[in-house]
């Protein structure tokens, strides 16, 4: 008889055991499928569409696309800001869970959530490999609310280092995502630079006729100063950007500057036959930033003066009595 009672003890031990391991575990897998919010492997993401939803309706998308050739494109009609895509692959990689929300505060976010959220779908070789919700910011403006898809709750998310929230990474603002290009200033690819004034500034326009040959000035009837020269032509390796699209912000000053005559207007013509004209005029109420915009289009942009003016230089710098 005591034995059958040792027996039986020791077979509800066992069952005790095997309850607590199995149970366990599956809080443990459950747990991981509510935290695990980061993409291991970025390089492989092909494919990221955020869309806001305003109480359960879908208001508004966009979607980048790597490129085969490189870069990303914007709604398959923009060249991507390759900063702005390289900020997200950067917080879809680092995200982890800042904190872990009380019963109340899951029903509040879920609530929040429900009400108004960015939701990130996340693809590689068209197939979903990661979806979940973007909130508020959390408390003290520390982490931010998000809610992977399919979870029973919401967490604070953070990246490593990072103090603040993660709301603009998820940015649904359009210009956020364009690139905004003033011209490729990569040299190989130059034929001409030429910069007008709208003063008594004479005019400059440097030209050579193929890929290596000697840059002459237009109207040669003065010498090129070759230190001068050399240091300019330093400054073109690569693309030069505006400081922001204002169109948004100044709705009627475009319609306005096109009726003038530029202050400055810097013109690059490339190899391909591509020409870029960029028109400047002053700022009365900011002298370090240009109003502009780029012919052939309709964008006013703003530029930052100590980003352009190293590439207008005057015809009286670059050149010698001889």
């Amino acid at each position: 008889m005591r034995n059958t009672w040792v027996l039986l003890a020791i077979l509800l031990a066992l069952a005790t055991i095997y309850f607590i391991f199995i149970h366990g575990e599956d809080t443990a897998s459950l747990y991981k499928r509510e935290i695990d919010f980061a993409v291991a492997d970025t390089a492989a993401i092909e494919r990221i569409v955020l869309t806001r939803v305003a109480e359960g309706t879908e208001v508004q998308q966009l979607i980048l696309e790597r490129q085969s050739q490189g870069g990303w494109r914007l709604n398959k009609e923009y060249t991507a800001s390759q900063p702005s895509v390289h900020s997200l692959l950067k917080t879809i990689h680092l995200l982890r869970v800042r904190e872990t929300l009380t019963e109340a505060g899951k029903e509040a976010g879920k609530k929040l959530l429900d009400h108004k959220h960015t939701r990130i779908d996340i693809y590689h070789k068209r197939k979903l490999i990661k979806s979940y919700k973007v909130g508020t910011e959390g408390k003290g403006g520390k982490g931010t609310l998000m809610m992977l898809d399919k979870a029973q709750n919401p967490y604070v998310l953070e990246i490593p280092g990072f103090q603040g929230y993660l709301n603009s990474r998820y940015s649904m603002e359009l210009d956020t995502w364009r690139e905004n290009l003033l011209f490729d200033g990569a040299l190989v690819k130059i034929k001409a630079i030429s910069i007008n004034y709208n003063n008594l500034q004479p005019s400059v326009r440097l030209f050579r006729h193929t890929q290596g040959a000697k840059w002459q000035l237009k109207g040669g009837e003065t010498w090129l100063d070759s230190l001068t020269l050399s240091n300019y032509l330093d400054n073109f390796v690569g693309k030069v950007f505006a400081e922001t699209f204002a169109s948004n912000r100044y709705p009627e000053k475009l319609d306005e500057l096109k009726l003038k005559l530029a202050d400055v207007m810097l013109t690059i013509n490339y190899f391909s036959g591509e020409e870029r004209k960029i028109n400047m005029y002053k700022r009365p109420e900011n002298p370090n930033n240009y109003f502009g915009w780029i012919e052939g289009t309709n964008e006013l942009l703003t530029i930052q003066r100590f980003v352009i003016d190293k590439y207008l230089i005057t015809k009286a710098l670059i050149t010698t009595s001889g």
